[in-house]
């Protein structure tokens, strides 16, 4: 889109004809294609920051929402060690066990046989 505009406007302003006084809509497309040219300056400036970091080994993008409100939290006040070790046994108890992996019986074959 934005070639085929410049395409235009350039065939536009070289063919040899007279030019008809500007309209107002000619006028209005060079400025959005201006603006449209200036939105895809920035996109490439921060793709080429982004390419940057990557090369750099930076893999780390922070955060710039501001973090989420967390209005509940666990009081943990009354919980010491030997109730952790026991609520992690109830848990463990209450799982299935695995079966035990059938064991595999290896012959040895020679090529006389």
């Amino acid at each position: 889109v934005i070639a085929s505009r410049l395409l235009y406007i350039k065939s536009y302003h070289l063919l040899p004809k007279p030019r008809p006084p500007v309209d107002d809509e000619e006028e209005a497309s060079g400025d959005a294609l201006v603006r449209q040219l200036l939105e895809y300056r920035r996109f490439k400036e921060a793709a080429s920051a982004l390419r940057l970091r990557e090369e750099a080994g930076m893999r780390v993008y922070l955060r710039t929402a501001p973090r989420p409100d967390v209005e509940k939290r666990l009081d943990l006040s009354n919980v010491d060690l030997e109730k952790l070790q026991r609520a992690l046994r109830k848990v463990l108890q209450r799982m299935p066990v695995d079966p035990p992996m059938p064991r595999v019986k290896t012959y040895t074959i020679t090529v006389s046989e």
